[in-house]
């Protein structure tokens, strides 16, 4: 799920489409490719008589502000990397495309599955 720019802030807020449930959302233009990086934290912010003129565009993080990462980047290199003020967040890149996106959270439910799996296989 991505945000476009133009998208206003009252709009990415009042969406009530359950996909929207996400803490922060990629921003892409027109042919998808990544321009920054918006978080529902940042846009609550934003005082509710200004939400309607205010865009996602105005608000957003730009790509040198949080973490971007390859598809065959390791998560322990990216989780250090990865900010509060972009949500512990990082868009997944691959050939100036936007592929992805992964948090903390993500990171975190991989490696208990990793922990939590891995000792129980049948030794060889």
């Amino acid at each position: 799920v991505t945000a476009p720019p133009r998208r206003t802030v009252a709009e990415l807020l009042d969406d009530p489409d359950p996909r929207f449930r996400h803490k922060a959302f990629p921003v892409v233009d027109a042919d998808g490719m990544p321009l920054g990086l918006v978080t529902v934290r940042a846009a609550r912010r934003v005082p509710e008589a200004r939400r309607t003129r205010t865009t996602v565009g105005d608000i957003m993080l730009r790509s040198s502000e949080f973490p971007i990462a390859g598809p065959d980047d390791a998560l322990a290199d990216l989780l250090p990397r990865l900010t509060p003020a972009a949500g512990l967040h990082a868009l997944v890149v691959e050939d100036g495309r936007l592929i992805g996106v992964v948090s903390a959270s993500d990171i975190e439910r991989i490696a208990t599955w990793v922990t939590t799996t891995y000792p129980h296989r049948p030794r060889l």
